[in-house]
């Protein structure tokens, strides 16, 4: 599975939290824990549950794992 993203969607943290919430549970009251860390060139991303559950689902999706993601760093 992959996802475009575009720039514009992305100036927006509100939604930007909501998409990045949809993709770690299938209940979208949970909390997340966002750490994001940077170099000249790249920013990255690791999300993950602030309270996982392992070999858990909701609404078929895992209550476990990390997401990460990366971009180029743009000024």
């Amino acid at each position: 599975m992959s996802a475009e993203v575009r720039p514009i969607l992305l100036r927006s943290p509100s939604f930007l939290f909501s998409f990045v919430l949809e993709w770690n549970s299938g209940d979208r009251t949970k909390m997340i824990l966002w750490s994001p860390s940077s170099t000249a060139d790249v920013v990255f991303h690791s999300v993950t549950l602030q309270a996982p559950a392992e070999f858990t689902e909701i609404f078929d999706q895992a209550e476990w794992g990390t997401l990460y993601y990366a971009m180029l760093a743009v000024s």
